[in-house]
């Protein structure tokens, strides 16, 4: 993929080139640009600061989805570690319930089988 990547950025760059090489002598005579109005001005000035101002505004683009990207993954990092903490929480009180029952049930066995001795004597 890196290679196809450098291969289209070398032949945009060849054409990019070319058609500069094909209009270096030509000027335009007004160029207005919202309310500016700049005369006598040589074309391949224009065609590099369109190119290079594409080129900024296509980078912005993918900063801005990146960072809203990873700030969606930070809120789904704090959702899952307050997931796990109320899951471990839940696992300590079963835990908690099972020991505290513990007692109860040794003593329930621990007095049934003296209870069934005496009936047996």
């Amino acid at each position: 993929m890196g290679l196809l990547k450098i291969f289209v950025t070398i032949v945009l760059m060849a054409v990019l080139l070319w058609f500069l090489a094909l209009n270096v002598d030509q000027t335009i005579q007004e160029l207005q640009i919202f309310t500016a109005t700049i005369y006598d001005v040589n074309l391949v000035h224009v065609l590099l600061a369109s190119f290079l101002i594409g080129i900024f505004v296509g980078f912005l683009i993918p900063v801005f989805q990146v960072l809203n990207s990873r700030a969606e993954v930070r809120k789904y990092e704090r959702e899952n570690r307050k997931l796990k903490s109320e899951l471990n929480e839940l696992r300590n009180v079963a835990i908690d319930e099972d020991v505290a029952a513990l007692p109860e049930q040794s003593e329930q066995q621990s007095s049934a089988p003296s209870h069934s001795n005496q009936e047996n004597s």
